[in-house]
Formats: C-alpha cells, sequence, structure tokens
C-alpha cells in the first residue's frame, strides 16, 4: 500500500494457500495472481516464475515492487517428476521408521531444486530484460522444516534453529557496493522498514521492526 501511495506500479504472485485473496493480502496491489492454487500443496513454482515474467514484460514504466511466494518446500512433498510418492507422506503425516525420514528428506531436496531451478529462470528473465542490474531482489523464507531432527517434523509447534533460522539474501541494485556476509541479527519484520528506509519512505508507527545499525 505505502509502495503503491509513492508511485510504484505493485504486483503480487502467489502460491501458497494462505496467502489467497479471502485473507486480505490483495490489498494495495495493481494486479494480485492467486489462481491455480491446489488446497494444500499450493501452486507449483513454474506456474509462478511464468506469470511474474508475463507482469515484468507488460508493466508500465514506473517504479515496481513485485512480490512472489514459492509454496514447493512444504508438506506434502511432491516434487514434479516423482512417479508416486512411496510412502504416503501426504496421506499419514509424519515417518515413522529410517526409510520413511530418509525419503522424505529425498522428497524435500527435489522440491527445494525444483524451486531453485525457477527462481533461477526469473533471474535469467531479469537478465535478458536489462533489470537485472538495477533491481533490488530480498529472497527470505516464513520459516524452515524439521525432518526428524529433536525427534520432531515439520513446523507448526517447535521454534528450533531448523525452523526459525532461515535464509536472508539480497542483491543489491549494481550502483551499490556488495556487502558480502552479514552478522546482523534480522528479524523478518525488520524487512519490512530496511525497505521503506532504503526509499525514504516514512513506515507508519507504532511499528515493530527496525534498520539493523550494521545495515
Amino acid at each position: 500500500e505505502l509502495l503503491k501511495t509513492a508511485g510504484y506500479e505493485t504486483c503480487g504472485v502467489v502460491a501458497g494457500p494462505w496467502l489467497s485473496k479471502p485473507f486480505g493480502f490483495a490489498k494495495g496491489f495493481d494486479q494480485y495472481d492467486d489462481q491455480h492454487i491446489e488446497r494444500f500443496n499450493g501452486r507449483p513454482a513454474d506456474d509462478v516464475t511464468r506469470v511474474a515474467m508475463k507482469w515484468l514484460q507488460q508493466r508500465d514504466t514506473k517504479p515496481w515492487f513485485l512480490f512472489l511466494n514459492y509454496f514447493d518446500p512444504h508438506h506434502p512433498y511432491l516434487p514434479p517428476g516423482e512417479d508416486a510418492l512411496p510412502f504416503g507422506l501426504a496421506a499419514k503425516g509424519p515417518p515413522t521408521d529410517p526409510q520413511e525420514i530418509r525419503e522424505a528428506n529425498r522428497l524435500y531436496d527435489g522440491e527445494i531444486r525444483y524451486m531453485d531451478e525457477q527462481v533461477g529462470r526469473l533471474l535469467d528473465h531479469l537478465k535478458t530484460a536489462g533489470l537485472f542490474d538495477n533491481t533490488w531482489i530480498i529472497m527470505t523464507a516464513d520459516h524452515g522444516e524439521l525432518l526428524g531432527e529433536h525427534g520432531e517434523f515439520f513446523h507448526e509447534n517447535t521454534p528450533y534453529q531448523e525452523v526459525t533460522h532461515v535464509p536472508l539474501l539480497i542483491k543489491e541494485p549494481v550502483a551499490d557496493p556488495p556487502t558480502g556476509r552479514s552478522n546482523a541479527w534480522i528479524q523478518l519484520v525488520d524487512l519490512f522498514t530496511m525497505i521503506l528506509h532504503r526509499l525514504d519512505i516514512q513506515p507508519p508507527t507504532p511499528i515493530q521492526g527496525s534498520v539493523p545499525p550494521s545495515l
């Protein structure tokens, strides 16, 4: 909403069921695409990337904000290309023996690889379109996943490091020097404030997030 008010063209493309329009997340977006979401397995990454690339080709010449939600590394573990789900993980919940745990890890890794390939397609498109260098790209996740660590599975009620310590990758516009790896403590709520601070947009008050001093 704030970026739209500041003159940005805004688009959201989501894959997770809980980010669909009935939950109110479309507010402030010029375009918000939540189509083809299957109930619990969401929407495949290639569809998210396809819609995002189409929007990038058709967008206006204004500054733009594109929010993408990929959902693939998520239970039920069904990476494309798998002929069958050998142990029925989608139906019966957490795996129960070492062989099932190994299979769950393999399927989860397959979903990560599939999503990574689709994100790569998007980045390649930005480069081909001449947009990559001047685009500020932020990639993160809402949670990790337990696959037998601490005797637990999935992520619902277990705040271990495997669940709470998520990736945060930031690609600066080419005019800015690379920052390397930061040891700053950052919470997901800080990203909102960091983005507004960088764009000289006044954040609303009160607000929970803050800009880490080292950034």
